[in-house]
């Protein structure tokens, strides 16, 4: 289901732009727009249909970011309590499939820079790496109490539900959000040009466009440091590093509103000019 960014209305010009965000997820394509807009010429709202785009793979990434945290490690007891060969298999594979999975679309996520890419990239591929060994490990276990102690390591080694999955969706969201203010700042710019171009008194135009400009000021103040703070955290410091990740994607949910006032604040701004 697609985001209309757009449809919430601000509350008033002077308290600003709508604090509702989207809530429901996009199941598209990974890849953004391959044109970033004209560079000059009225701002329609043909502008900002591209940055919808965006913000919609950005609720798709958000939505399952909550569920990632919410998830937990599953079969845990489980592999513990049983330590069965078979247990550990199936524990290890769903593992493997899911840091897979993340390491395909962290190759296909245009907005992701190259840095945490190679970064994710780097990390996730240790992990499989390392659950693989591992499940060959404990093929080889004869010994019932060194069995139990390798499917243990399953969970407390990586840490791949709690921890892993959700850093690695966190730092794709921030780089998506930070692509959505880059592109916003530069149509504000635009949209300043052509207030300035205006006949008439555009008091109120400018307001709006100083409120959008103030949205995005937030965003790009609040996440850019979060890739490095979740790109940092290790199984080993789990639990006690949850707190950070949970900070992040309140943060990340925060830059989420902030960005759908923008988007609104531009509209507004857009139709003022006509």
């Amino acid at each position: 289901m697609a985001l209309a960014v757009g449809a919430p209305a601000c509350s008033d010009r002077s308290s600003g732009a709508s604090k509702a965000s989207a809530t429901t997820a996009f199941t598209g394509g990974t890849s953004s727009p391959t044109s970033a807009g004209a560079a000059a010429g009225p701002v329609t709202e043909a502008d900002l249909t591209e940055i919808d785009q965006v913000l919609r793979r950005l609720d798709g990434e958000l939505d399952r970011l909550d569920s990632d945290m919410a998830a937990g490690e599953g079969e845990t007891q489980q592999v513990v309590l049983e330590a069965r060969k078979r247990a550990a298999t199936v524990a290890i594979t769903r593992r493997i499939l899911a840091l897979r999975e993340r390491l395909t679309v962290t190759e296909s996520i245009v907005q992701l820079s190259e840095e945490h890419r190679a970064a994710l990239a780097s990390q996730l591929q240790e992990q499989i790496n390392g659950l693989t060994g591992l499940s060959a490990r404990i093929q080889g276990d004869n010994d019932e109490a060194m069995l139990r102690a390798d499917a243990q390591r399953i969970v407390t080694d990586y840490r791949v539900y709690v921890l892993t999955i959700p850093k690695a969706r966190g730092v794709m969201v921030a780089d998506i959000e930070l692509a959505a203010a880059d592109r916003f700042t530069k149509l504000a710019d635009r949209l300043a040009t052509a207030i300035g171009q205006a006949k008439g008194d555009t008091s109120d135009t400018q307001e709006d466009l100083a409120q959008m400009r103030g949205k995005l000021a937030a965003v790009t103040a609040a996440v850019p440091p979060i890739p490095a703070e979740l790109l940092a955290l290790q199984p080993s410091g789990y639990p006690s590093n949850h707190a950070v990740l949970e900070q992040a994607r309140q943060s990340l949910r925060t830059g989420r509103t902030d960005l759908a006032d923008a988007s609104i604040l531009a509209r507004r701004v857009i139709v003022d000019l006509k």
